[in-house]
């Protein structure tokens, strides 16, 4: 297996990513064929990751910290995922402590979250590693480590309380979303010949996919914490459909 970093910062700097493993240039497809982008989605194809399996995937954690912390979130996400795709995703109270294994030892279809203060160093940025199968192009699973100082430093995302726990979620949708093949979908709107944060498209309302960078999606307590149906969910559903496509 193959595997990439990619760090997130919702008010950091644009978040950059590094290469934790060989890159896959994406190939050619026809309009019968697996797509790799649409309108607010993007394949992450630079990871060697070009669909999601039919098989089902397991979220777990590897602290209760972050099992406090992420189980509701991630449930949400879990159900969402699953009606969408077709693929069954659960999420397990089971605790797996310890480092964050390689790719080539990654257990199949497993996903690990961890939590750790700042875990590249720098202010507001956590980081997911995706691993690739390789063989398929299809998502694997890999691990996640989500900076806690979105809960430990007060009103981190927001002063409005509501908003600030709607945040926390959809970040954590973000870096879910790297795992199961999704990349940044910022690109250079304005013409100035650089991708900068916050460069995404958006609806007529204003919102941007949840794999923007820094993080997009809804803001509501009643539709926070869910991938974008105009952005993101045509982008989970066209990955599982690549599966069956390549």
């Amino acid at each position: 297996m193959r595997g990439r970093a990619i760090r997130s910062g919702l008010v950091a700097a644009t978040a950059g990513a590094a290469v934790a493993g060989v890159l896959l240039a994406a190939p050619a497809h026809a309009a019968d064929g697996p797509v790799y982008s649409g309108k607010g989605w993007k394949a992450f194809t630079s990871a060697g990751i070009y669909s999601i399996s039919p098989d089902p995937y397991v979220i777990r954690f590897a602290s209760a910290t972050a099992r406090d912390r992420l189980t509701p979130a991630l449930k949400r996400a879990a159900v969402q995922i699953t009606e969408v795709t077709g693929v069954k995703v659960t999420v397990s109270s089971e605790l797996t402590p310890g480092a964050r294994p390689p790719c080539s030892e990654q257990p199949r279809h497993v996903m690990t979250f961890h939590m750790k203060y700042r875990p590249i160093g720098k202010r507001g940025m956590s980081q997911s590693y995706a691993c690739t199968s390789g063989a398929d192009g299809s998502a694997f699973g890999g691990a996640v480590v989500m900076n806690s100082e979105y809960w430990t430093s007060p009103n981190w995302f927001s002063n409005n309380k509501t908003t600030n726990r709607v945040m926390r979620d959809n970040v954590t949708l973000h870096e879910l979303g790297h795992l199961f093949g999704l990349a940044h979908v910022n690109t250079d709107r304005d013409g100035d010949g650089r991708v900068e944060g916050g460069e995404c498209v958006r609806n007529s309302a204003g919102r941007k996919p949840v794999m923007c960078t820094p993080t997009g999606g809804y803001r509501t307590a009643a539709s926070g914490g869910r991938y974008t149906w105009e952005f993101d969910v045509p982008g989970l559903r066209q990955m599982r459909k690549n599966y069956d496509l390549r």
